[in-house]
């Protein structure tokens, strides 16, 4: 089934087409929808701390779920810790870590880049158990 997805997502075209999957989120219809073109192009976007919108494209939420099943259906969940995160660390080359806390899963990790004062991307999510606030940069 996961090569079958990946098949499909990449635009394989001897794929059988998938009608449903749940763990794409809202984008979970099939390549035979009619509108699957339109949501393929389609982005989430929010904003971050410092209010640059961080965009999260079809394309990058198939590939986060593709390796952390746990993520699926998840997608406002990834949002909403950049939106409004617990804290920010600073990653590498530049990046920001948005940290939430989620119960008894332990933190919901989300790692963005802001290439600019109007533009920033998701890079990927993941749940964690340990926290880290070296290089916090919000709040101070």
């Amino acid at each position: 089934m996961k090569l079958l997805r990946q098949m499909v997502v990449h635009g394989y075209p001897d794929a059988a087409p998938i009608k449903k999957d749940a763990a794409l989120g809202p984008f979970a219809t099939g390549p035979t929808s009619r509108s699957w073109k339109r949501k393929k192009a389609s982005m989430q976007i929010v904003s971050s701390i410092h209010g640059v919108p961080i965009r999260l494209t079809w394309e990058r939420w198939a590939h986060i779920v593709e390796a952390r099943d746990e993520l699926a259906g998840r997608m406002q969940d990834v949002l909403a810790a950049i939106e409004t995160p617990d804290w920010v660390t600073r990653g590498y080359r530049g990046s920001l870590l948005a940290w939430k806390g989620f119960g008894r899963r332990g933190f919901l990790v989300v790692i963005y880049k802001e290439t600019s004062a109007a533009d920033g991307f998701v890079i990927t999510a993941y749940f964690t158990r340990k926290s880290s606030k070296k290089k916090k940069v919000w709040p101070k």
